[in-house]
């Protein structure tokens, strides 16, 4: 099942690309807290799981943190209350927002320290077969975590093709997401806008992805690699082409998510608009990227019907493909995990 490509013209967009705050290129003198979680861990039959943190961007379009960021809702309230005060919260939320994107309030740059936590997933011994082992790097939707892509995983690497071209997994969490968020927990701002976890995934990519597949443990703290590896690596890209365990933790008085209410609130908040803008940019994208869209098999609702999701799996004919998983509806990874890892 697919989405053949549209009969009619591609739908126009109005994004204007702007222009993203430059990176500080400084690294933190003050070493990241310790991991919440087990470090290394056992994942499959000749396959580990060790955490590791690094270094989020800085600085970041997010507001600093804030009286309503930190407020913790009292305990022993009923339903109706505690409805009560995520809306009052949400519609806060909504109105700095506003106010930022119509100038009534400026949007004040935070500068705080932030780390970003990483699983990652990688063979007790080098991949085997002919063609050369692929490094999958991960990252999950809002309101999800790192740990999400589990049981994909397991039905991937329980293939053949699957064990023989991966050489390493790895899986970010956001920064006011999982394990991150436990870490950066007083340093989230009273705004999280989603794009800037495009640029952690970025920095990533080119600072701190260990260059060679190693089999050794990594150390926990991922190193920074020099501005001029980075550069060569940016070069070289385009020549050769289970909730509960994972998702809560634990303060002095009750089990919680590690994703706040507030910071899902501020998240979503955003998230009607970005993936527009981001759509809409996709034929700026080089075209030896290829595209492959994972889509539910239903009528195409979360996009706008059949004939809209059609416009969006096919931006461009020469490098996208796409794919519709039978039985699946919205969350693909926790619905057909199988399929998805097949």
């Amino acid at each position: 099942m697919y989405y053949p490509p549209p009969e009619g013209p591609r739908l126009r967009g109005i994004t204007k690309p702007r222009t993203l705050t430059p990176l500080a290129n400084q690294q933190s003198a003050t070493p990241p807290p310790p991991l919440l979680a087990e470090s290394i861990r056992s994942f499959l039959p000749s396959w580990t799981c060790t955490t590791h943190v690094f270094q989020a961007e800085a600085p970041r379009e997010s507001m600093p943190p804030g009286p309503g960021s930190q407020t913790v809702v009292p305990s022993g309230l009923n339903g109706f209350e505690q409805q009560a005060i995520a809306d009052a919260r949400f519609e806060e939320i909504t109105k700095l927002r506003k106010y930022i994107s119509s100038g009534r309030k400026e949007l004040s740059m935070n500068d705080s320290t932030m780390w970003s936590v990483a699983d990652r997933y990688a063979p007790e011994r080098s991949c085997t077969g002919n063609s050369i082992g692929v490094t999958v790097v991960l990252f999950h939707a809002g309101g999800f975590h790192k740990e999400i892509w589990e049981t994909t995983l397991r039905y991937l690497l329980s293939m053949p093709q699957g064990q023989a071209n991966v050489d390493e997994i790895w899986s970010l969490d956001a920064a006011n997401h999982g394990d991150s968020a436990l870490i950066n927990n007083k340093s989230l701002g009273e705004t999280f806008k989603w794009s800037v976890h495009a640029r952690y995934i970025l920095k990533f990519l080119g600072n701190y992805l260990p260059d060679r597949t190693q089999n050794g443990v990594l150390q926990w703290n991922l190193e920074r690699i020099s501005n001029q590896n980075a550069w060569e690596r940016f070069e070289r890209s385009f020549k050769d082409q289970d909730y509960v365990q994972y998702g809560t933790g634990k303060d002095e008085h009750r089990v919680k998510l590690k994703y706040s209410g507030y910071q899902e609130a501020t998240t979503f908040n955003e998230l009607g608009r970005l993936p527009c803008k981001v759509w809409e940019m996709l034929p700026m994208l080089d075209q030896r990227i290829p595209l492959k869209w994972i889509m539910d098999s239903t009528n195409g609702d979360v996009s706008g019907g059949r004939e809209s999701a059609q416009h969006v799996v096919w931006p461009w004919a020469s490098n996208s493909t796409n794919i519709q998983i039978k039985g699946a509806g919205h969350m693909i990874p926790q619905e057909a995990p199988k399929e998805l890892g097949s």
